[in-house]
């Protein structure tokens, strides 16, 4: 196993406006205690085909991290985002940028290189303004120039404070969509931006197809293998609460009716979305009865597959991405950084730990060799983990 370590370049990238984090909502505290939970199989062996052959150091405090985020740029090399109590760093093969004085909410590949989309008070607005943050190095010199703002939506858009938002690039990687909440009612939208310019080129009002919600949380943004769209959302009614899919085609038009994925009339949370090679929509669920699942829907026809992870509730999760070897999800407060891989087929799911220390894995992507990227925590340490 190759062990790479990164050193901050000097004179890091600093904004100057104050805001609140909310990037830790589906993270651990890298100093909690592991939960009683379990997954479905539980081994040390490794998953089928999958094991550690890096292990990057991303320079990062570890006791201030509160998420992360992992994308490829254009020419495949992993960008890191690591997100603290007190900002972000970015890590890529240019170097390594910190981000203060804004929240970077998310972190997405674009034509032009990697994209953050942050939140940034403002002394007019009583919410935080969205804005774009460049981080590709002919555009942010990455910690050797001067010091960089986020580039403002235009026309000028809001977000609450304290609630995620997700991001996702089309399938051409030219236009990049912005998942966020309404700040003045119970509801979602679904921004369309130019990535270089920040320009605001068209927007949807998203219809969970609940009646009367009094309640939503956003659970994540993927590009479909057509061109559109799915977003996951959990809502809640006076009349219950549902897991709801929702597809949108390229034009941000419905693609057909939304989806409920609950599997019950008990709440059952979706913890997070992406979608397969294809373009066929994958979730994670918190079903209350057995824990995490997998939902594998068909938008078109209604039908979905579904497959538990762990066999009791509580289990958490930060993420979950699909590579040519299965599903792999980050699981949290197992004690040690954890992943499961769920195989194509009926074989049982298999977890893996990525260091015998303490610590979680807080964020995965696929790779286009067949294995995995994985950013997480280990005994004080802030890393890249790649599988394969």
């Amino acid at each position: 196993m190759t062990r790479t370590r990164l050193i901050p370049l000097a004179g890091l990238l600093c904004l100057s406006a104050g805001c609140t984090s909310f990037a830790d909502r589906d993270t651990a505290d890298p100093t909690s205690t592991p939960s009683s939970s379990a997954p479905t199989t539980s081994t040390s062996a490794p998953p089928t085909g999958l094991t550690v052959t890096e292990e990057t150091d991303l320079a990062v405090d570890a006791d201030t991290v509160t998420g992360a985020r992992v994308v490829l740029d254009p020419d495949g090399s992993p960008v890191t985002l690591v997100l603290t109590s007190t900002g972000a760093t970015v890590v890529a093969s240019g170097g390594t940028t910190s981000v203060t004085g804004t929240v970077v909410g998310d972190l997405v590949t674009t034509d032009d290189g990697p994209v953050g989309v942050t939140l940034t008070a403002d002394p007019v607005s009583p919410d935080p303004v969205l804005g774009l943050y460049p981080f590709d190095d002919g555009q942010v010199p990455n910690g050797n120039g001067p010091a960089a703002q986020p580039v403002p939506l235009q026309p000028g858009e809001t977000a609450p404070r304290g609630v995620p938002l997700f991001a996702a690039a089309s399938t051409d990687a030219a236009t990049l969509y912005v998942l966020v909440e309404d700040t003045d009612a119970v509801g979602a939208t679904v921004l369309a931006l130019d990535p270089g310019t920040g320009e605001v080129l068209d927007t949807a009002e998203v219809d969970p197809g609940v009646a009367d919600p009094t309640a939503l949380e956003l659970a994540g943004l993927a590009s479909t293998g057509d061109g559109g769209l799915v977003l996951g959302l959990t809502v809640d009614a006076a009349e219950g609460s549902a897991s709801v899919l929702v597809g949108l085609d390229a034009d941000l038009e419905p693609a057909g009716d939304p989806m409920d994925v609950q599997p019950g009339d008990d709440r059952a949370p979706l913890v997070a979305v992406t979608t397969d090679a294809d373009g066929a929509p994958v979730a994670l669920l918190d079903d209350p009865a057995q824990g995490l699942a997998l939902v594998q829907p068909d938008l078109a026809t209604g039908g979905q597959e579904s497959r538990p992870l762990t066999t009791d509730p509580g289990s958490r999760a930060a993420g979950l991405a699909v590579g040519e070897s299965g599903v792999l999800v980050a699981l949290l407060d197992r004690g040690s950084p954890t992943v499961v891989l769920t195989p194509p087929g009926d074989a049982d799911p298999t977890t893996l730990e990525l260091c015998s220390g303490t610590g979680d894995a807080l964020a995965v992507t696929a790779d286009p060799d067949g294995g995995f990227l994985v950013a997480g925590t280990c005994d004080g340490e802030s890393l890249l983990w790649t599988l394969g």
